[in-house]
């Protein structure tokens, strides 16, 4: 039988707009996803908090946009990245860990405080052993590096804490000691688990033979100081600071000063003014998690959470165990 031309025309015509209802409704889902999307990064809203130095130079409008269209973004990429990541397997849970092979007993601990901060105090049985390496502490999964201080009995360590530490510590994370190198996966077999036990208030830290100060505090700390009234920026062959007119290290150079012309002393990381501006700076809870990579005009809105989490970076760059 001969195929007849309208009757083939007529089947083939219901099949055709079908096709094309598709194709609308798919290009409508997806300006209405788009749409979705723009709404949500338009959203984020700021609550109070302070800004660095001087008054930030104001961009164009749309880049406190585009700094929200970016923190949607790597949130919807974490979650995608979250999504494709096999369970893991049953027998992880089981797996020993650093806390599981650490030998209990032998130490207690507990906070105490300077006026440069607070101080995890950790009290040994017997005197700890003092050799090439330096004893290493642990606050749950967080490490502390190596002892800020130690008593001239060697009984006592002494390690500089953030204003997290001190929260995980109050909410029962585990203490461990361990006669190694900072962030080491392995456990010898010397490392203690230190039972911490909370004292209110926190008493004052013990004499030691060296201040305890955290590394980010050794140095020139405020230009006032005897021997510090310039400094060189560390790990830099050639930059400096000193200070015109003020009590903190506000002009920085290339070429050394006169007054350290010959040999200039270190700069703290974190000077006395950091400190100040890191007490400061409040707790924004709202804005947790930051962004790993803040805008660059962060601070077009200072009271954004853009602007707290580019200053907490800086900040906490500076003076780690300061920054909330």
């Amino acid at each position: 039988m001969r195929n007849d031309p309208l009757l083939v025309l007529a089947c083939a015509l219901p099949l055709l707009c079908s096709t094309c209802s598709g194709a609308r409704d798919a290009a409508g889902d997806q300006r209405a996803n788009a749409a979705t999307s723009h709404g949500r990064a338009s959203e984020r809203g700021g609550t109070a908090s302070i800004a660095l130095g001087d008054a930030a130079i104001k961009p164009p409008p749309s880049a406190a946009s585009d700094a929200s269209a970016r923190v949607v973004q790597a949130s919807a990429d974490a979650a995608s990245a979250d999504a494709r990541t096999p369970p893991a397997d049953a027998s992880d849970a089981s797996a020993p860990t650093r806390v599981d092979a650490a030998a209990a007993g032998g130490c207690s601990s507990h906070l105490c405080t300077t006026a440069d901060g607070v101080f995890l105090h950790v009290e040994g049985d017997e005197p700890w052993m003092i050799g090439a390496l330096d004893w290493t502490a642990t606050v749950g999964d967080r490490s502390l590096g190596w002892s800020s201080g130690v008593s001239s009995d060697n009984r006592n360590l002494f390690y500089a804490l953030s204003r997290r530490d001190v929260d995980a510590l109050e909410a029962g994370a585990t203490v461990l000691v361990d006669y190694a190198a900072p962030g080491s996966a392995d456990t010898s077999p010397r490392a203690r688990m230190c039972q911490f036990e909370p004292r209110t208030p926190p008493p004052s830290c013990p004499a030691t033979p060296q201040p305890l100060l955290h590394v980010s505090m050794r140095g020139c700390r405020d230009p006032r100081a005897a021997g510090c009234a310039a400094c060189q920026v560390p790990g830099t062959a050639s930059s400096f600071r000193s200070s015109e007119g003020a009590d903190w290290y506000n002009v920085s150079t290339s070429t050394a000063p006169a007054s350290c012309k010959n040999s200039c002393p270190t700069c703290a990381t974190c000077t006395d003014q950091d400190a100040r501006e890191a007490r400061a700076l409040p707790e924004r809870p709202e804005c947790d998690p930051c962004p790993d990579d803040p805008s660059t005009d962060a601070c077009f809105e200072p009271k954004s959470c853009d602007c707290w989490c580019q200053n907490r970076q800086v900040l906490a760059a500076a003076c780690p165990t300061l920054t909330p």
